[in-house]
């Protein structure tokens, strides 16, 4: 069983360091609750400062922009923890992670945090190593199973489909295909104070109906970002989500993210972050 944070300890870190701020409130209980699921060990060589630190965690800090995307990957990290934390398979998957590439981790939690909380019932898929059943997680919706791949493609903006294409050709062949399947890739975060760190969503949206209109083994896919911008730089989530009309297996649920009638769909998520300030 993975080690649990005391929830009576969040709600006291969260009344000790209010007076702080809520950037240094959410940084303490982050720490706290990364420390009692991962380890004291694994947060001094993933996420503090001074040290050689890895993806998502490596960001330049003694830059503004930086130093924001830093604080909110750590923080993101603890609020998909106490998120996901009663989710099917969290604790295999929780012991798997401490010796796997934590990046593509990080984005399987977030992209499983981002479905449950969009009222999807989210289990975490033990590694096969089967192609076409080695998928990253399962949704039930109607009580159907649902298959998710997770891909991330963090090399700078997107300034042209092929990257993302090939992430996409990659990701299906984890896919199963006599249930439905949803791919989910995290891009790079975006930062709307310099024209060369924006991505080219022209080219985002051609990539994903050229390879829809390719396929009728996924159902849709999700793109998601970090968008930082103003002054002070703040972050949102950006999703957009394409259904592909064409596929083998249909949903019955119109959209996953929201319920808009549009296509594509494309929203801000920020409700309910982080998930651990929302304790009675």
């Amino acid at each position: 069983m993975t080690p649990r944070f005391d929830p009576n300890m969040i709600s006291f870190l969260r009344d000790r360091y209010a007076v702080e701020g809520y950037g240094m409130q959410w940084h303490v209980i982050s720490h706290y609750i990364i420390d009692m699921t991962l380890g004291e060990d694994w947060f001094d060589s993933h996420c503090r400062l001074g040290e050689n630190r890895l993806a998502p965690f490596a960001q330049d800090t003694s830059t503004d922009s930086g130093a924001s995307e830093f604080h909110l990957n750590v923080v993101r990290l603890a609020h998909m923890l106490f998120l996901l934390r009663h989710a099917p398979g969290y604790d295999d998957f929780i012991s798997s992670l401490m010796t796997r590439d934590f990046e593509p981790v990080f984005f399987e939690l977030h992209s499983a945090s981002l479905l449950f909380q969009n009222s999807c019932v989210v289990q975490f898929v033990k590694p096969t190593g089967i192609k076409g059943r080695d998928y990253d997680l399962q949704l039930s919706i109607e009580e159907k199973p649902v298959a998710i791949e997770v891909k991330s493609r963090r090399a700078g903006p997107i300034t042209d489909r092929r990257k993302l294409k090939n992430a996409l050709l990659e990701a299906r062949k984890q896919l199963p295909t006599d249930i439905p399947g949803i791919i989910c890739v995290a891009i790079a975060s975006e930062f709307r104070i310099s024209p060369e760190l924006a991505h080219a969503e022209s080219e985002v949206e051609v990539a994903l109906t050229e390879f829809l209109q390719s396929t009728k083994r996924v159902n849709r896919v999700l793109v998601f970002w970090h968008r930082f911008e103003g002054e002070p730089l703040h972050s949102k989530t950006m999703v957009k989500e394409w259904k592909n009309l064409n596929a083998r297996l249909q949903l019955d649920r119109e959209w996953l993210i929201a319920g808009v009638d549009e296509l594509p769909i494309q929203e801000a998520v920020q409700n309910g972050f982080p998930s651990f300030m929302q304790l009675a």
